[in-house]
């Protein structure tokens, strides 16, 4: 599949940043992950994946609650839309192969994912209508959670990145991060969620980590 995924897409390194021909066969890798058991043809609707060297900044520009039009400068780690690339920075792709629940690839696919049930992503993705209501109601129950630790503990200590408090979307792409990343933290928290990620993924990564002998924090490696 990531033989595949190099043959349909095109890996654009921006800023002077080099891949080899090992580095581009690792990202197809994540790429192809989440998709693992959905088939390559979800990753359809892109055809680049934009590579800076590093986090890049970017022109946002946003409405608060009066209607009032903000334009502000930031820096973003990855950007991906409905209809368009995957923009990734190099640094943290290649922090996206541990087991600590960050993993930028997945996250932006997890996003591309979403936006196939509609024209902006939601944090539903595309699944029975009759099992929506069960998911938004599953995944609100865990930004809450997640919120709940933040202003318990504070941002730096949450045990879950932050960022999946921020919006449905946010949380749905933040924890299927943890899926594939760190299934060990995902899968107690939160039982029914998990097991809606698991249908819809097609994959239990805890259950494979576990077959795999994988499941001890120092046996958790992967080759650079």
């Amino acid at each position: 599949m990531a033989a595949r995924f190099l043959q349909q897409k095109r890996l654009v390194a921006l800023q002077g940043l080099e891949l080899t021909p090992l580095h581009q066969a690792r990202i197809a890798m994540l790429f192809c992950l989440p998709v693992l058991e959905l088939g390559i043809e979800w990753l359809d609707g892109f055809h680049e994946v934009l590579i800076y060297p590093a986090p890049f900044i970017v022109d946002d520009e946003w409405e608060d609650d009066i209607g009032l039009v903000h334009n502000q400068r930031v820096v973003q780690s990855g950007q991906s839309w409905q209809q368009g690339p995957v923009v990734l920075n190099w640094l943290d792709i290649q922090d996206s192969f541990d087991a600590s629940g960050f993993n930028l690839v997945v996250h932006e696919v997890a996003h591309k994912l979403d936006t196939r049930n509609g024209d902006r992503a939601s944090g539903v993705p595309l699944i029975p209508l009759r099992e929506v209501a069960g998911w938004e109601h599953d995944l609100h129950a865990a930004m809450n959670n997640i919120q709940d630790e933040i202003d318990l503990v504070g941002e730096s200590a949450a045990s879950i990145d932050a960022y999946a408090a921020t919006d449905p979307a946010e949380c749905f792409a933040v924890l299927s991060e943890y899926f594939f990343s760190a299934p060990e933290l995902f899968a107690p928290r939160f039982p029914a969620l998990w097991q809606r990620f698991c249908h819809f993924y097609r994959q239990d990564p805890l259950a494979r980590r576990r077959e795999n002998g994988l499941q001890d924090e120092g046996d958790r490696r992967i080759v650079h």
